[in-house]
């Protein structure tokens, strides 16, 4: 078993575990309010439900400002259910090496990079370079969701998965 392989392994089986396990787990795709990380900060789904209907009462503009956030977050993990899928269809049907799965790794390397980033961002972990705070993120949520690690572990292993993936590929080609 060649290393572009064993780390391509690697990122698809991590991909379908965070993707679909973690993530579909919980049915936010159906309820924003079924979304693990609530539970996490102490929200119960009743809580989570009397929030939302307070914040509509609210007026017409609060809304359809919180429609679109929790249409974004049920959207975001429909995403995840197909970037899982690829990654189940990978590893079950692709042959490791391959260009097809470079494309799958790529995907997924831009994903996480780009989420990583956004994750960074929200946390301040980008001031430094001249980030503006968003005054309406909680900043504590990362403290206690590990999610900027978690999201660049995952960008460097697929983006490492990608480059000896389309390394092989090339080298396959070549011969």
């Amino acid at each position: 078993m060649t290393l572009a392989s064993i780390v391509s392994k690697a990122a698809l089986v991590f991909a379908v575990l965070f993707m679909i396990g973690a993530v579909q787990s919980s049915g936010a795709i159906l309820d924003t309010c079924l979304q693990g990380s609530m539970g996490m900060f102490g929200i119960s789904y009743d809580q989570c439900q009397a929030i939302g209907a307070a914040i509509k009462k609210k007026g017409e503009a609060e809304a359809y400002y919180l429609t679109a956030l929790l249409v974004i977050a049920r959207v975001e993990a429909t995403l995840f259910l197909g970037l899982g899928a690829g990654a189940v269809y990978a590893l079950a049907a692709l042959q490791k090496g391959t260009r097809e799965v470079a494309v799958v790794h790529l995907m997924h390397a831009v994903w996480a990079l780009s989420v990583c980033l956004v994750h960074a961002d929200g946390a301040g972990l980008l001031l430094p370079l001249g980030s503006a705070p968003d005054p309406h993120v909680q900043t504590s949520f990362y403290e206690k969701i590990p999610i900027v690690a978690i999201t660049g572990f995952q960008a460097v292993l697929n983006w490492s998965a990608f480059a000896l993936s389309a390394s092989a590929a090339a080298k396959v080609k070549a011969a």
